[in-house]
């Protein structure tokens, strides 16, 4: 099937695979915001806000339903480019931690330990967003 519709080969699970292919079946229509939501959801069901600059030609995904960086990001920046117009920019934007979201997670104690970039990053690997 992959080759059907015109893509290499694709090293990532099955159900990006399975996004992949969907997206680019999808891929001759006009892209809308409704369109490109439905697309990442297929990669990331978590969820997503976009927001619209028509001015400027650009689109800011954020990635609402989750911290951090999708595991499989690099996959939905690929379909994303695939399916939209050439002179639209997409900029995306994640969701972090807090200080005080950390603190109230790992203890004023156990923070001591580390240094500020590490909390973050095991922070981000206990709630799997990486």
């Amino acid at each position: 099937m992959k080759k059907d519709v015109g893509l290499s080969e694709i090293t990532a699970d099955n159900e990006t695979k399975r996004a992949r292919v969907i997206a680019r079946l999808q891929g001759n229509n006009l892209l809308t915001k409704s369109e490109l939501e439905q697309l990442i959801l297929m990669y990331d069901r978590t969820g997503c806000i976009i927001t619209e600059d028509y001015k400027n030609y650009t689109v800011a995904v954020k990635f609402s339903g989750r911290k951090g960086v999708p595991y499989n990001f690099e996959q939905i920046k690929s379909a994303v480019d695939e399916v939209k117009p050439a002179h639209l920019q997409v900029n995306y934007e994640f969701q972090s931690n807090t200080w005080s979201e950390v603190q109230k997670n790992l203890g004023h104690g156990a923070m001591q330990k580390y240094l500020h970039g590490e909390v973050l990053k095991i922070m981000t690997a206990e709630r799997g967003c990486m």
